[in-house]
């Protein structure tokens, strides 16, 4: 039997106390505080709001998937993606944002009883995965070490607070509770830097927009425009409701973000503090946090400002020289950032004033608010080019790597500046881009060399096979010049393999060319082979048809054949030599035979051909006049 004391004052006698009334609230003295969060989740009837906003928004992800990222964008991006032309991080990040809905649906349905896990799934988890998809494929293109820092943190972020969400905080030993407690730091730091970073851009934009979106959405209902959207194209209904809760997450992001993972430290710490000292875990914390501070501001910083303050004085004795030869490495690195900041950052210190103006017209103020844009900055480092222009930089670099390197940057650098242009899920971008550095327009597929010896005299036939990698025609150049003892003796041009069905007409190069231009008039397959001065030609061919969408309705490969005669000597047969190439590239995809053997020589054709010719006297009739040539050295003529 329980029994209860009550003291009293006035009489020493005690007396069974009175049932307490189960209506009776606790009094504040007896009942426990409460923290701000568990009064929010007192106040709000969160579990059909949360089940409701997790449901449907997935609902719509999928369907903005299904009709819309999985058919137009990612078939594409595959094959472009396997033939090399496009980063595998870009089309992974294609397939994650594919794949991320089922996934959290997954999820979702075995927390579907906790409505406050589902919330966390939502934000903490989803909400931080489709952003650093998103923002990794549609906004981050050439990715600088100091971006794959924060994606890597985010990736990492977010694979570990997963596992604390469907795995709990089970015991472990000493060691893995180290590990445990730097992964618990690591949400520490996306949380503040998530919570600052997009919260910055968040006030404003909820002052200014919020209220343009509603009224538009107001507009839409009372209107009747929904009706219209329906009858046009279901699908653009589908993007809009999916643009709006975008909207909506992005919104509510750095807020539930900031609460989740700095919550997610704090239980971490908790966990610790219950088995070891709470000091070991606070410097495990501050180690963490310190180590990626410093990593931070060794990944973002920038070479080219050192770079351009070197360039910018001219070397006036032998010892500066010197030194400049000795950071001729960390010039040409500073040089190429400068030169690709387009193509590696969304814009410049300097010109980036966005946030400013943006808070300016939110809150009305007369001036720019530059505050909250110097934080922005700070923190955005990795996306922002340290300098005042980004274009002007872009030109200046160029002009100092020539003027000190003595050859053009995307000459001396192309395959970076080709690695960085073609960092783009557009494609149709990145075709510009690639037409532009290294007019990439027409990939010679495949080039055979076949020769036929009589003497010390060789014929060789030249057979390239193009095709089109643009969606327009394309007509193609090569400049060269030939070996002294040399002479073209025939040029064809088809759509198939015979190289008999158009013959070679001998013209004087005005009529040549008049010829040749009324073919392209007429999109008849010619071909042009001018001498352009003592032993230079200039090589013309066209049309080479535009790639089509589809792969089945590709037009196919054009032909080529180019025959030339040439004297062998003791080192064997020179071979023409390649002064340009205009609109047509190879590359590893190129596929190089002589006389059937592979060959694996760079450039258009090698230096020269192997064998070996002893020099023979040669007779023949020219107009009715017999000429005989015999070799320079009369001791070797046959």
């Amino acid at each position: 039997m329980n029994e209860t004391t009550v003291p009293s004052s006035t009489s020493s006698t005690s007396s069974p106390p009175s049932p307490p009334s189960p209506a009776s609230p606790p009094t504040s003295a007896s009942a426990p505080k409460r923290s701000v969060w568990q009064r929010l989740r007192g106040a709000v009837r969160a579990r059909p709001l949360i089940h409701l906003l997790f449901w449907s928004w997935h609902a719509i992800w999928v369907l903005a998937v299904v009709f819309g990222l999985a058919p137009q964008l990612l078939p594409a991006l595959l094959v472009d993606t396997l033939e090399g032309e496009v980063p595998w991080g870009i089309t992974l990040s294609a397939l994650g944002l594919t794949f991320l809905p089922v996934l959290t649906l997954l999820g979702g349905w075995r927390l579907r009883h906790d409505h406050w896990k589902l919330l966390r799934l939502f934000y903490g988890v989803g909400g931080v995965a489709f952003t650093l998809l998103f923002f990794r494929l549609f906004f981050v293109r050439q990715a600088t070490p100091g971006v794959q820092l924060l994606l890597g943190t985010l990736a990492a972020g977010a694979a570990f607070y997963t596992a604390e969400l469907f795995g709990g905080l089970a015991r472990v030993g000493r060691g893995a509770a180290v590990v445990r407690m730097v992964g618990y730091s690591a949400l520490l730091i996306i949380g503040v830097y998530i919570g600052i970073t997009m919260g910055l851009y968040t006030i404003p934009v909820a002052v200014a927009a919020v209220p343009e979106v509603l009224r538009g959405i107001g507009h839409v209902l009372t209107e009747g425009l929904w009706w219209r959207m329906l009858a046009y194209s279901p699908f653009l209904l589908v993007f809009g409701v999916f643009g709006l809760y975008s909207f909506t997450l992005l919104l509510g992001l750095p807020v539930a973000v900031a609460i989740l993972y700095t919550r997610g430290w704090w239980r971490g710490l908790a966990a610790w503090s219950a088995e070891r000292p709470r000091a070991w875990g606070l410097v495990i914390t501050a180690a963490t946090v310190s180590l990626w501070l410093l990593a931070f501001g060794w990944l973002t910083a920038q070479p080219q400002t050192e770079a351009f303050a070197r360039l910018r004085t001219r070397p006036a004795t032998l010892a500066q020289q010197a030194d400049h030869l000795a950071h001729a490495d960390s010039i040409r690195e500073g040089l190429l950032n400068a030169h690709l900041s387009p193509y590696r950052y969304w814009g410049s210190r300097g010109d980036n004033v966005h946030l400013a103006r943006l808070y300016r017209r939110a809150f009305g103020a007369s001036d720019d608010v530059m505050g909250p844009q110097h934080a922005f900055n700070a923190l955005a480092a990795p996306l922002l080019y340290e300098g005042g222009s980004l274009w002007a930089d872009r030109a200046e670099a160029a002009i100092r790597y020539e003027q000190f390197f003595d050859q053009p940057l995307q000459a001396g650098e192309r395959e970076a500046v080709l690695a960085a242009v073609s960092a783009t899920y557009d494609r149709d971008r990145a075709e510009a881009g690639l037409l532009d550095v290294g007019q990439r327009k027409v990939l010679l597929r495949r080039q055979e060399v076949s020769m036929q010896a009589e003497g010390d005299v060789a014929r060789f036939t030249l057979h390239e096979v193009y095709d089109n990698e643009t969606r327009d025609q394309q007509e193609i150049f090569y400049y060269f010049s030939l070996p002294e003892h040399a002479a073209v003796t025939g040029l064809w041009l088809g759509d198939d393999g015979d190289p008999q069905r158009f013959g070679p007409v001998v013209a004087p190069r005005g009529a040549a060319q008049q010829v040749y231009r009324q073919q392209r008039e007429r999109r008849v397959d010619p071909a042009l082979i001018e001498q352009v001065g003592p032993r230079q030609y200039r090589l013309r061919a066209f049309p080479i048809p535009a790639r089509a969408r589809s792969r089945s309705a590709d037009p196919g490969p054009v032909h080529l054949w180019l025959e030339w005669t040439v004297l062998g000597g003791p080192e064997g047969w020179p071979a023409p030599r390649l002064a340009e190439a205009r609109n047509v590239f190879w590359d590893d995809r190129t596929v190089r035979t002589i006389d059937g053997a592979s060959s694996g020589h760079e450039g258009w054709l090698p230096e020269r051909f192997e064998g070996r010719a002893a020099p023979e006297a040669h007779t023949l009739e020219l107009a009715g006049v017999r000429v005989r040539a015999v070799p320079a050295d009369p001791d070797a003529a046959a």
